[in-house]
């Protein structure tokens, strides 16, 4: 039995995201986008206005306490480069109640908060189609957002041509995208807080000025968790080892996190990725 090859395989994904795009966008006024500036998102608008053309196209950006502003800056200049309109939405889940109460469902409640607030940005003159980047990685049991998603109608392109993150970053680098291609992703800020600890914005603030100090430190894969007073450091194997090892730098990084108001540092001797 013969086998596909990778390019052909790959012409075939592109070939069913081109027409999932164009099936998606019949009768609409306007195709709606929600554009992180992350990875998969910023895939998923440049071959939306590369297979229906900018003037339909918008890209929706929220700005949210839980993102930084560089990730706003770097989606702005993403969408004058490739040309196309962009709306730059402030953070609706914090008006809802329940996502700061902060339960599991978090995720849900900011999904649902959000695209029924872009979904309400036009009176209902217009038809609007919503797109989402969930590509075919992602698991729905691991993200309560899906489930918001499907509630709403909104379409997720990558996800439905079975279009992967590997194959997202490779075909950016195609593109001349490299530096985009080599992004890393950044869970948003409310992951550091644990569930049924309110999300507060001075909090993330603190999570926000805590991961910049690790990170210029030399600890560039690391989460700062937030539990009240006390400050849980998760880092990566060679981030223990640093902290471990280096009695001054573990100084200053626990000087640096009291004076942003923790009474207390800790960190978790198991690395990132396998702890929570």
């Amino acid at each position: 039995m013969n086998q596909v090859s990778p390019d052909r395989e790959w012409l075939k994904k592109e070939q069913l995201l081109a027409n999932t795009i164009i099936t998606a966008a019949h009768q609409a006024d306007f195709v709606y986008v929600g554009f992180s500036g992350g990875v998969d998102s910023s895939y998923l608008l440049l071959k939306t206005v590369e297979v229906l053309g900018s003037q339909g196209v918008v890209a929706v950006t929220v700005n949210a306490p839980t993102s930084s502003s560089q990730d706003i800056h770097e989606a702005t200049r993403f969408a004058k480069q490739i040309g196309v309109k962009q709306i730059v939405l402030d953070a609706p889940e914090f008006n809802n109640p329940i996502f700061i109460e902060n339960n599991p469902l978090r995720c849900y409640h900011c999904k649902r908060s959000r695209y029924e607030a872009i979904l309400g940005l036009h009176d209902n003159s217009y038809r609007i189609t919503m797109f989402d980047g969930t590509q075919a990685d992602d698991n729905p049991l691991d993200r309560p957002g899906s489930v918001a998603i499907k509630e709403l109608n909104v379409v997720t392109p990558l996800a439905d041509s079975g279009i992967t993150k590997q194959e997202i970053r490779a075909e950016l680098i195609r593109l001349g995208f490299n530096a985009l291609a080599s992004k890393q992703a950044e869970p948003c800020l409310a992951t550091r807080i644990p569930f049924g600890r309110p999300i507060l914005e001075k909090e993330l603030e603190m999570v926000r000025f805590g991961e910049k100090i690790l990170k210029e430190r030399g600890l560039k894969i690391s989460r700062l968790r937030h539990h009240g007073n006390l400050a849980r450091i998760v880092t990566d194997e060679s981030g223990i080892r640093m902290l471990l090892t280096d009695n001054v730098l573990r100084r200053e990084i626990s000087l640096h996190l009291k004076n942003l108001g923790f009474m207390f540092v800790t960190m978790d001797m198991e690395e990132y990725g396998s702890v929570g």
